[in-house]
């Protein structure tokens, strides 16, 4: 039998509003894995039922609540959506050029040897994309996130969210403050219940 890394969870993922789930790209929302919420760096397993519980809801009375507000029918351009399907499925349809396949194969490789669980910052430059980014800026241990040289939490880390984003062709990591957690939570986050 072949045993080999996989992702778990994603440790981020769709910026949404903590109350309705809504993304930045108007009308989607988001919940589950796909979306970074509440855990952050520390999707457990156990947790995910739960977010979905909750989250999921909220995303649900949030679509609706859009959904009502806004007026008239929508409407879909059938050219449309055949355009953007033509274009997904097309690196997987051509003959010539990059194969999808091998490039999937590829960044497998390299991330089970450069960004497994326990992470060192030279292993991180080798692999440099979007997550070696992220992981690099935090210099921290956190949830799944272990740098060996930097083996503390750092409570700095609990206060913001790694942002990295493409603009024009070079990457950029900006550190964005988490909005404030009501005191309820804050309480249970913190482990004083």
């Amino acid at each position: 039998m072949e045993v080999g890394p996989t992702t778990h969870y994603m440790m981020g993922g769709v910026r949404v509003d903590a109350e309705t789930q809504a993304a930045t790209v108007p009308g989607l929302f988001a919940a589950g894995e796909v979306a970074g919420g509440l855990h952050g760096s520390n999707r457990l397993g156990g947790n995910s039922l739960s977010d979905l519980l909750v989250f999921g809801r909220r995303a649900g009375l949030g679509a609706a609540a859009y959904a009502k507000a806004q007026p008239g029918e929508p409407r879909v351009e059938a050219a449309e959506v055949g355009r953007i399907a033509a274009e997904l499925v097309g690196p997987f349809e051509r003959v010539q050029g990059e194969n999808p396949h091998t490039v999937q194969e590829a960044l497998q490789d390299m991330m089970g040897t450069y960004v497994g669980i326990a992470r060192t910052e030279e292993d991180l430059r080798t692999a440099l994309e979007a997550i070696t980014r992220a992981a690099l800026e935090r210099r921290e241990s956190r949830g799944a996130h272990t740098r060996v040289e930097y083996p503390d939490s750092d409570k700095h880390f609990g206060t913001v969210n790694v942002i990295v984003r493409r603009q024009n062709s070079a990457m950029t990591v900006t550190q964005e403050p988490l909005p404030e957690l009501p005191a309820e939570l804050r309480r249970i986050v913190e482990g004083e219940v």
